[in-house]
């Protein structure tokens, strides 16, 4: 793995099941992420993934070529990319409030979009470390129910 990737490393399930994704999720995070949501991104292979990442941010850097695999941005100091992925599918999970309590819960996504922040370095920018993760949207697929734990 490059290093650069490691922090998307407990984002990323090497598999094309939801299930997976999502018991992946349940593993890495637990019934009660810190966070408010986990995500963790599949149906994609990790070499395909982390390429796509570096192919929009080489055609941004080739004066704003397309890219199908989305779009990147650069701050305006030039030292954070942010890198906008399409056609994504990922499992979010969660804690949200029912009743008195709280439930966990896996909500399957398709066509989704994702936002990786990574650090820019050199001069012209070129991708650096990879330091946030979060999806931004989707089209809900629905629950994944998982074993009884």
């Amino acid at each position: 793995m490059n290093s650069q990737f490691e922090f998307l490393d407990k984002h990323h399930c090497a598999t094309d099941s939801a299930q997976v994704a999502a018991q992946i999720a349940f593993e890495r995070y637990g019934p009660f992420p810190r966070t408010r949501t986990a995500v963790v991104i599949y149906a994609i292979d990790w070499q395909a993934w982390t390429e796509s990442i570096a192919q929009v941010v080489r055609a941004y850097s080739d004066r704003g070529a397309g890219s199908a695999a989305g779009t990147a941005t650069l701050d305006a100091g030039k030292r954070q990319w942010r890198i906008v992925l399409t056609d994504m599918r990922f499992v979010s999970a969660g804690r949200y409030s029912q009743g008195s309590g709280t439930v966990y819960r896996v909500n399957e996504y398709r066509d989704g979009s994702v936002q990786v922040t990574a650090t820019a370095v050199g001069n012209p920018p070129q991708l650096g470390e990879v330091v946030h993760f979060e999806h931004l949207f989707g089209t809900l697929v629905g629950p994944v129910e998982l074993p009884p734990q």
